[in-house]
């Protein structure tokens, strides 16, 4: 996992705090990889679990957490449902390998900000960035295209 980066980018916008939840290490693995490629994100933190990820992620503070929706000991939802309560500004964006009209369901009703089939992540992981950088202290919901709860 990379070091967190607390340098100001040249144009004066620090890097997106991405915190990812997943317990597939090899998606983990190529996820963090993916995202290190971009100079506007920086990894700071990874839980296998929702439990893990309930513990972590009041201390660590990102900006954006990337939830998977199967996951031991704590499921993603019951996870982002404790979360939002705890935080209810944090951006929280469900990933899945099945988009079902069931899980988005339950992602709208634990106040998810997203939810995007990890297969689509990378197609749409720029205009999530690019969204945060713009509106990274307003509270707002995250949208885009296709993919996220509107």
């Amino acid at each position: 996992m990379q070091k967190e980066n607390n340098e100001i980018r040249q144009n004066g916008i620090p890097p997106i705090r991405v915190f990812l939840a997943d317990d597939n290490v090899d998606f983990l693995h190529s996820l963090t990889r993916y995202l290190e490629s971009d100079s506007r994100i920086s990894i700071v933190g990874e839980a296998h679990s929702g439990r893990e990820a309930v513990a972590m992620i009041p201390e660590i503070a990102p900006d954006l957490v990337l939830m998977d929706i199967k996951m031991p000991e704590m499921n993603g939802f019951e996870a982002t449902r404790q979360l939002k309560k705890m935080n209810p500004q944090l951006k929280i964006v469900m990933l899945t390998l099945y988009d079902t009209a069931e899980y988005r369901w339950e992602a709208r009703n634990v106040c998810a900000d997203g939810f995007i089939e990890k297969s689509q992540l990378n197609s749409h992981l720029n205009e999530i960035v690019t969204y945060l950088m713009q509106q990274q202290n307003e509270d707002t919901i995250v949208r885009t295209t296709g993919h996220f709860i509107e």
